[in-house]
């Protein structure tokens, strides 16, 4: 998992890179709550992102509450065709 960040005017823009599951999760939660600290428009690029697991989702979801509860705005961009997990299952099976 890769995350990094850029300025586009008054937009960060976060790239994130890998899966997205529960082995990664708390990570781009963690390192996207740092990297918004002080930026209210966030786009997050999927273009990188392999796979996203509900768990994934749940980081993707906190990241966005915590940015709208600061006034801010998140979007997304290059995500078509991601495979998104929907409900629960062992993702080690």
């Amino acid at each position: 998992m890769d995350i990094s960040g850029s300025q586009n005017g008054n937009v960060l823009i976060i790239d994130v890179q890998g899966r997205m599951d529960t082995t990664t999760a708390a990570e781009v939660e963690k390192k996207c709550l740092e990297m918004i600290s002080g930026n209210k428009n966030i786009l997050i690029d999927m273009d990188q992102v392999e796979y996203v697991s509900s768990a994934g989702l749940r980081s993707i979801l906190s990241v966005g509450k915590k940015v709208r509860s600061d006034g801010g705005i998140l979007a997304f961009c290059n995500d078509e065709g991601k495979c998104f997990q929907r409900g629960r299952r062992n993702e080690h099976s």
